[in-house]
């Protein structure tokens, strides 16, 4: 399955910042930012994005799915300092 289809399956849950899915080898890492997040626990967000994807984990069509899961201003803090660091 196509990477744009599994990203737009995804995409129907959430109002998504940036959504981002990296294949290798069926072993799929998701980066999800969504504001959908705030006050939510990192197993929450999980489940959010897991949920439109289960039937395909299920199906063997994805193997193995890495998340990680941001609000916005999370995702922006942290290339915050991914930014400071490359500037030393």
């Amino acid at each position: 399955m196509q990477l744009k289809t599994i990203k737009k399956i995804i995409e129907q849950v959430c109002d998504f910042y940036y959504l981002d899915i990296q294949e290798s080898n069926n072993h799929f890492t998701i980066i999800a930012v969504s504001d959908d997040f705030i006050n939510l626990n990192k197993l929450k967000r999980h489940q959010i994005v897991y949920k439109p994807i289960n039937q395909l984990i299920a199906e063997n069509i994805m193997h193995a799915v890495t998340i990680k899961a941001f609000t916005k201003q999370e995702w922006q803090e942290d290339n915050s300092m991914l930014n400071q660091e490359v500037d030393r």
